[in-house]
């Protein structure tokens, strides 16, 4: 989900995504206990998916950005050298990088979350996503204020009404486990949601894979 560069031209589908996250979930449901997942109460645990999917996009910031072998500075593989985020290759490194953060930070600045459009402009989460991931919206042309073509929050809602309040608990408490072992540090406020653990079927290191068959 991560991708390469000149992702803009790629089409990007909602339901495409749905049926994606519908048969991962499935798949952790049917083979939970080869999962790493965590214990403990499944309220908590949905809160944590609730924030991981409601914050904003962590391209250029110190969580996700990208130096590639030209020494170019990108905040993201998905965004492409037309937004005018990326660095160029001249300066010193540590210059590149400080123009990409502040280019970035320029683009969420404030008063953007009142400047949402659509279903973004009347989200009770707007304040925090600030309408999402920004390269969601390059194939459709879209701006930053435009409303978020892939909104993983809704999406997610969406797909887990599908199954049972039990399968959802194991949801929640597989996806908050595995994106707590990662998260932390810097710029704690954004999640690229193209590196969640919705996207990720995580086995338990101590399996005999052998032994226990996985079920699709």
């Amino acid at each position: 989900m991560v991708g390469i560069r000149g992702a803009e031209d790629i089409t990007l589908d909602y339901n495409f995504f749905k049926g994606l996250i519908r048969r991962i979930c499935t798949m952790v449901v049917n083979n939970y206990r080869l999962m790493e997942s965590g214990s403990g109460s499944s309220r908590y645990a949905k809160r944590v998916v609730e924030y991981m999917l409601t914050r904003h996009c962590a391209g250029g910031s110190r969580q996700h950005i990208i130096y590639d072998c030209h020494g170019n500075v990108i905040p993201c593989s998905f965004m492409p050298e037309s937004m005018g985020l990326s660095s160029g290759t001249g300066g010193e490194p540590s210059e590149r990088f400080d123009h990409v953060y502040s280019a970035v930070n320029h683009l969420f600045q404030s008063g953007l979350a009142d400047r949402l459009k659509g279903k973004c402009g009347d989200c009770e989460y707007k304040s925090s996503c600030l309408g999402g991931c920004i390269t969601m919206k390059i194939p459709s042309a879209l701006s930053v204020e435009d409303e978020q073509p892939i909104c993983m929050y809704r999406l997610i809602r969406e797909v887990c009404e599908e199954f049972s309040e039990k399968e959802r608990e194991l949801l929640y408490l597989y996806w908050s486990s595995c994106f707590l072992k990662k998260s932390g540090g810097e710029d704690s406020d954004r999640v690229c949601v193209r590196r969640l653990p919705v996207w990720e079927l995580n086995y338990r290191y101590d399996m005999n894979r052998e032994s226990n068959k996985f079920t699709i």
